[in-house]
């Protein structure tokens, strides 16, 4: 591989360092992965956290610039984190400036700080997306107001260079816009680095620690506790399997994110004929060696970008059914290498569980698929060349352009102006509204084209 511009220095924005799910781990392998190509990797929290700790282990920098970025409805939330996104994305182009950044990468979609900075830098800048933006319930920003899809998609391709999807749906949203380039590049698996932590753990046998026969089947469940991976589903299937089977043991896997929910999975299976089949066993570091003694996992997401326990259960050799989430789909060929239910689909997905649970044939084939599927096309090493790429790519592109906005750069000193009124959250969004019909407006008048273009010729390239 060669690379015309090879990039020195990245400068990740993270939107959180308390929750380890599977948007944490892979920020944790890529930039252990540029450490080893020569790459540079610093990133920036809103917080102290785990992840922070993690990422300190393997001797990756970590800057924290305090934010609140998931507010949801709270006005405080809200107007605390619009009210210092100015201030913040100073402190962000200060590191640029400090640090010799090439290339500004936001991890998720969710924060806004990196890509201003970015912008003001005049450096290229990317925005990972692991989720279906279009459905994905996380209480952003951006949902606590009525911009339109237009103007949302608009903001995006003013404050970056490329966006990167995780998997095709997760672009879907985005897909209208002729001025947004974006491009798939899909999750992938360190399948050594996996079959290695599966080995390190000879002693995690799964019978053994749920005391039952050696010889018990077991269907399980991995993930968080919490709406998006509708655990519920899961146990209505496993009602259903457990009518045809009532041996099979059912073990779920993963911390308990909402613990209201946690709370109303526990007494539903209380109430269960097979409750004594249950188990619930929390967050484990030994999945990789979990995986391979389950005889089917179900994923009931309702939503995913690309499901990182999708390509584990596959390189595990186990048996998978999956929900149509987003991203399983770029992974599975439904009755080839797995199978593919539609969401909520309790009963589709217990049918197909069945058929494999009855099937010794079928199942042997699904685990031999299965692992030749992420072997052959999920290979880590090209996932990190492409990203290499892309930003050998967008520094070339990026080469002695200067690119400005005023009108996106004024929108955001007026709204964070208004947040640091302590606006209620109607009042907020009314001027919002007024904010996003004014831009609307400007943009294409003769007045902004005379003033964008004084300010391009002023401005310069902010990085010296």
């Amino acid at each position: 591989m060669i690379i015309k511009h090879q990039v020195q220095k990245v400068l990740f924005i993270q939107h959180g360092a308390t929750v380890m799910g599977g948007v944490e781990r892979l920020l944790l392998q890529i930039t252990d992965s540029y450490r080893t190509k020569g790459i540079q990797s610093i990133v920036v929290l809103p917080e102290q956290g785990e992840l922070v700790t993690r990422l300190n282990a393997i001797g990756i920098e970590t800057r924290i610039v305090p934010a609140v970025l998931f507010p949801g409805e709270y006005e405080l939330g809200i107007n605390q984190y619009l009210s210092g996104i100015i201030e913040r994305s100073q402190q962000i182009l200060q590191i640029i400036k400090d640090e010799d950044i090439d290339i500004v990468h936001t991890h998720t979609v969710y924060p806004f700080d990196g890509a201003l900075a970015a912008h003001k830098a005049n450096i290229p800048h990317i925005w990972h997306v692991h989720s279906n933006f279009d459905i994905d319930t996380t209480p952003t920003l951006l949902k606590a107001f009525p911009l339109s899809n237009e103007n949302v998609i608009s903001l995006y391709a003013n404050l970056c260079d490329t966006l990167v999807g995780v998997s095709s749906r997760t672009l879907k949203f985005f897909e209208k816009s002729k001025d947004l380039p974006a491009r798939v590049i899909l999750n992938a698996l360190n399948v050594h680095d996996f079959d290695c932590k599966a080995a390190e753990n000879p002693d995690s046998d799964l019978r053994d620690i749920l005391n039952i026969s050696e010889n018990s089947r077991l269907v399980g469940f991995v993930g968080r506790i919490c709406e998006q991976k509708d655990p519920l589903t899961f146990l209505y299937a496993a009602r259903i399997i457990s009518e045809k089977f009532p041996h099979v043991h059912f073990v779920m896997i993963g911390p308990p994110d909402d613990h209201a929910l946690t709370t109303k999975l526990k007494e539903t299976i209380s109430s269960a004929p097979c409750a004594n089949h249950f188990h619930i066993l929390g967050e484990r570091e030994d999945i990789p060696a979990l995986l391979p003694q389950l005889d089917v996992i179900l994923i009931t997401s309702i939503f995913e970008g690309l499901a990182g326990i999708c390509l584990e259960a596959l390189a595990a050799r186990c048996p998978t059914v999956s929900t149509r989430c987003g991203g399983s789909e770029d992974v599975i060929t439904d009755g080839f290498n797995g199978f593919l239910v539609d969401i909520g689909d309790y009963r589709g997905i217990a049918q197909k569980a069945i058929a494999i649970l009855e099937n010794e044939e079928l199942s042997n084939n699904l685990k031999a698929a299965g692992r030749k599927r992420v072997e052959e096309d999920f290979s880590w090493d090209r996932f990190i060349d492409q990203f290499i790429e892309l930003y050998s790519e967008l520094q070339e592109r990026h080469h002695d352009i200067v690119k400005t906005n005023p009108a996106l750069e004024l929108c955001f000193h007026l709204i964070a102006r208004n947040a640091s009124l302590a606006l209620k959250l109607d009042n907020h969004n009314n001027r919002i509204s007024e904010l996003e019909g004014f831009f609307n407006r400007l943009q294409v008048t003769t007045i902004y084209r005379a003033i964008k273009y004084i300010y391009k010729i002023l401005g310069g390239n902010t990085r010296s």
